[in-house]
């Protein structure tokens, strides 16, 4: 197709003010409104046979920038001669070639039509490669990518009561399955009266708050239900933070003396380990009776009594499953153990979550002047009484 130009109406003149030579490409008019804005065109120079048909490209002000000789010989011009925009022979050419190829290459409705199978089939072939042959679905549906999927959905709806029935709402069945699911930056109502029903709906092993810049991840449901002297008989979820909390001594010096009950972690260490999460979980932390032990011999723990419990160092059984250092040939594991006796859900069922890159305290005493640990490396290890590790303990709240 030809390029066209577009005209003015009735081709109002103007005349150059300047001479200008063979070369010259700006021509200065007096009237520049008479030149047309849309450009590139076309204007003639001079009347009648002699005259110049030039390309104006530019404009500024009353100075025009010009291809000369678009059509007719470039010329020598003296101001005052008439410059247009007339209807030129470039311009009936290209409208008569323009429509001859127009016509020639029009679409005639069959051969519309026939593109548009082309195109259809074209489009068809993509998507049976993409999404694959419709009716191979197993839907009833079979010719709608969406109405099958929706028709999957509502089955799904349907039958949601029948999967919901396999997972039962209670502390044996929820022990047994890890999420790991964000549940907000503080306990709901509703949240704690899951717990408190023994329900614990919509509440799963490694679910976490984060309070205070903390994950307190669940560990264990009802992991004291029916322990203590006097029995536990609230229904509660035991949580332990990702990380420590802070580091303390378990004593100034490398004794274990007094077993857990005697040491400085136990008087002193924990009190801020308490108000943090006291603070954390305001009026629902629970206090239960733990057996503890309170004297070591021979570098063995070897002896215990109850007492009342809310914050504590968690035992190797607790983090492990089994007792690794804190063993003794006598009864010293034992006291160690007390009725924390089994390992926690958390870290059976995700054992990554014993090793958080920080060394923290476990409560066993396992010699004269050494305490378990879990060490930075991940190691069940144990460390000098009065080395600073970190403070990770477990709690209960209903």
């Amino acid at each position: 197709m030809k390029t066209m130009y577009k005209g003015l109406v009735n081709s109002p003149e103007t005349t150059i003010t300047n001479n200008i030579g063979t070369n010259d490409t700006i021509i200065y008019v007096l009237d520049p409104t008479r030149v047309p804005s849309d450009l590139p065109n076309l204007m003639v120079l001079g009347t009648g046979t002699n005259a110049e048909t030039i390309k104006v490209t530019a404009i500024e002000d009353n100075a025009l920038t010009v291809e000369r000789g678009f059509q007719g010989i470039a010329k020598d011009w003296l101001a005052g001669t008439i410059i247009s925009r007339n209807f030129t022979e470039y311009d009936y050419a290209a409208l008569v070639d323009n429509i001859n190829e127009l016509e020639l290459t029009k679409e005639t409705p069959d051969g519309a039509q026939a593109k548009a199978d082309t195109a259809e089939g074209n489009a068809k072939t993509y998507a049976s490669d993409l999404i694959g042959v419709l009716s191979n679905l197993k839907t009833t549906v079979k010719d709608k990518i969406v109405s099958a999927i929706n028709e999957l959905f509502d089955n799904l709806a349907s039958h949601s009561a029948d999967y919901a029935s396999f997972i039962t709402n209670n502390a044996v069945a929820h022990n047994s399955i890890y999420r790991g699911k964000y549940l907000g930056s503080s306990v709901t109502a509703e949240q704690y009266l899951a717990i408190s029903t023994g329900a614990f709906t919509d509440l799963y092993i490694g679910d976490y708050w984060t309070i205070g810049g903390v994950n307190y991840r669940i560990a264990a449901f009802d992991y004291y239900y029916n322990t203590g002297d006097t029995a536990c008989t609230s229904h509660h979820v035991v949580i332990v933070p990702d990380t420590q909390l802070y580091a303390h001594v378990m004593n100034d010096t490398n004794i274990t003396t007094g077993g857990y009950i005697g040491s400085k972690m136990y008087t002193e260490g924990l009190e801020q380990a308490k108000t943090t999460i006291k603070s954390a979980f305001s009026g629902h932390v629970v206090n239960h009776r733990q057996i503890l032990s309170n004297a070591a011999v021979d570098g063995k723990a070897s002896g215990w009594a109850w007492f009342d419990s809310e914050v504590e160092l968690m035992t190797e059984p607790m983090v492990y499953g089994s007792t690794i250092w804190g063993k003794s040939a006598i009864g010293g594991s034992g006291y160690n153990i007390g009725v924390d006796k089994s390992q926690l859900p958390l870290f059976a069922l995700n054992p990554r979550m014993v090793n958080t890159r920080q060394s923290y305290w476990l409560r066993d005493v396992v010699s004269a002047s050494y305490f378990a640990h879990v060490a930075n490396a991940g190691l069940a290890y144990y460390y000098s009484a009065s080395s600073a590790l970190g403070v990770r303990p477990a709690f209960s709240i209903s």
